[in-house]
Order: structure tokens, then C-alpha cells, then sequence
């Protein structure tokens, strides 16, 4: 008779003992998140000193930013410079990362009355590092050129070329050290105008003043226009 095959034993699943392998996976998971919670929130600490050390020492001047000029005209005086400067000049310490500083500065520029005759265009404002950051500011301006003296009545009053008056006024003992840069004549006088000057900042009308300009203007760098 044939042999009968023997049967395989059927495997079972044995069941983990208490305190082997199988219950220690919680625990695991348990210290591994603590750990991950604890690296994190070490994280959000570092950041958060380094933020306050960089916001309160590094960013934060204790002075108000010195204000300078990108591009200073050859015309322009020692005296306006100055001026235009000390209406840029914020009056307290500001963060390096103020925004809003540079637009004020901008808008200050445009609308002072000290500044706004003189500056056509404001270019940019911005920050540049001296001896920290943030503590220089930088103007680039337009300034409009004065390239005449109108006489009107007992003063004689700047404009620049597109007849726009100029917040300076002189008398005729000051006209030798307005007129001319050492021997070379600058500043032409306009004379005979039928038209009081306006406000600073604003265009002189009038026809005879506007050919007077373009006259100085054909004239300009002329070698018979001292003739």
C-alpha cells in the first residue's frame, strides 16, 4: 500500500511574551516625539534671540542716520547744501529696515518749501553703510539750475531754465559774487519784465521772460557770448 504524505505541521502565530519586542514600540514613539518637540521649540528659541539681538543691536542705531548727497551740483553753494541736508535729516534712530523712513525723507524733499523750489525730481532715497547699518542716509536729487537773475523792482531773482523762480533774491551790491564763478560770468540778467514773480517753487509767466531764457539759453557756452 502506499505510504500516506505526511502532513505539515500548520504554523501559528505566537503571541509576544510580556516585556519583549512587541510592547516597547510606544515607548519609542513616545521619546522620539518628545524629542522632536523639544528640537523644535530649541529652534523657535535660537531664532527668536538671534531676531532680538539683530533688531536691538545690530539694526538699531542709537543716532539719527547722517544724511549726504549722492551728486552735489557744481553751482550749488556750501549754504544750500546744508539746508537741503538738514530738512533730510530725520530727528531721531530709526531701525535699518523702517521703510516708511525713506518714503517721509521723499516726501519731505518734494514738499518743504525750503527743499521743494530746488529739487525737480527726487531719483531715490536710500540707506548705505558707514560705520553700521542704517546709519547713512543717501539723496539723489534733480535740483533745477538757476540760469538767470530777473530784475524786478529793487531784487533780482533767480530762475532756473524752465522760467520756474528760485527762493533767492539778491540786491545790486551782491550781484559781482552771484553773477560770476571767479573771472567766468555764470548768472545773465533778464531785465524789463512785465510780470511780477509768484510764489517759489512756481513758473514765472510771461512771454518776455520766457525769451530772455531762451535768448541766455542760445547764448550758453557760446565763445563770443561774453562780446
Amino acid at each position: 500500500m502506499p505510504k500516506e504524505a505526511k502532513k505539515k505541521p500548520v504554523e501559528t502565530k505566537k503571541t509576544p511574551k510580556p516585556g519583549k519586542e512587541g510592547d516597547s514600540h510606544p515607548v519609542r514613539a513616545f521619546l522620539k516625539a518628545v524629542c522632536t518637540l523639544a528640537f523644535v521649540g530649541l529652534c523657535v528659541f535660537a531664532y527668536l534671540r538671534t531676531r532680538d539681538h539683530v533688531v536691538r543691536d545690530l539694526t538699531y542705531s542709537h543716532n539719527p542716520p547722517k544724511v549726504v548727497m549722492r551728486e552735489r551740483p557744481s553751482w550749488m553753494s556750501d549754504a544750500l547744501m546744508n539746508k537741503i541736508l538738514r530738512v533730510a535729516a530725520p530727528d531721531v534712530a530709526h531701525s535699518a529696515f523702517d521703510h516708511q523712513l525713506l518714503v517721509n525723507t521723499t516726501s519731505l524733499l518734494q514738499n518743504h518749501p525750503d527743499t521743494a523750489p530746488w529739487v525737480k525730481t527726487v531719483r531715490s532715497v536710500r540707506r548705505v553703510y558707514g560705520n553700521a547699518p542704517g546709519d547713512t542716509l543717501e539723496i539723489d536729487c534733480d535740483f533745477r539750475s538757476p540760469v538767470a537773475l530777473v530784475k524786478w523792482e529793487l531784487y533780482y531773482w533767480l530762475v532756473d531754465g524752465d522760467g520756474i523762480l528760485l527762493p533767492e533774491q539778491y540786491t545790486t551790491t551782491d550781484l559781482r559774487k552771484v553773477m560770476y564763478d571767479g573771472d567766468h560770468l555764470s548768472l545773465r540778467i533778464i531785465e524789463g519784465v512785465a510780470t511780477s514773480p509768484p510764489e517759489s517753487g512756481q513758473k514765472w509767466q510771461g512771454a518776455d521772460l520766457a525769451a530772455g531764457i531762451d535768448m541766455i539759453k542760445l547764448l550758453y557756452a557760446k565763445p563770443y557770448a561774453d562780446d
